[in-house]
């Protein structure tokens, strides 16, 4: 199955699907009180991507 696909049916490129993937923001640090932590009440450390 390739990614991007559902049923035989292509969705999305494989190589678009990568990208939204991908590390979008390098280094950025996610402070405390952004927003995964006011909406649910969890600290969130890890990145932001397209996907």
């Amino acid at each position: 199955m390739l990614k991007g696909s559902i049923d035989g049916k292509v969705i999305l490129k494989p190589e678009t699907v990568r990208e939204m993937q991908a590390d979008q923001v390098g280094v950025a640090k996610v402070p405390p009180g952004e927003y995964v932590e006011r909406a649910l009440g969890k600290h969130h450390t890890g990145i932001y991507g397209f996907g």
